[in-house]
């Protein structure tokens, strides 16, 4: 069966926008590090990660109990957009340093 089999494929692109939304924490936890106005911290990057987790987590419920035939598109979609902003996030990182 196809991934997208009775679910609209907006419900894919909604679960890649809570997923690029989810790594916003990360990216005011490491933002300023990389411009040099804060000192890189291991409890602001693990509040970010924890804080990241718990949205995505509370997201994904919510999708679960609200869409449930089309909580798999939602998901995949989600996943891709967390990574794809991940990988933004680590490009940064790596031009920066």
């Amino acid at each position: 069966m196809p991934l997208a089999a009775g679910c609209d494929i907006a419900f894919g692109f909604g679960g890649a926008f809570v997923g690029a939304i989810g790594v916003v924490p990360m990216f005011c936890a490491v933002m300023p590090v990389l411009h040099g106005t804060k000192r890189a911290g291991i409890g602001r990057g693990m509040a970010s990660i924890v804080i990241s987790f718990g949205f995505l987590m509370v997201a994904g419920g919510i999708a679960w109990m609200v869409i449930p035939k089309c909580f798999l598109t939602f998901t995949v979609g989600m996943v891709v957009g967390y990574f794809t902003m991940l990988a933004l996030l680590c490009a940064l990182a790596l031009r920066r340093s």
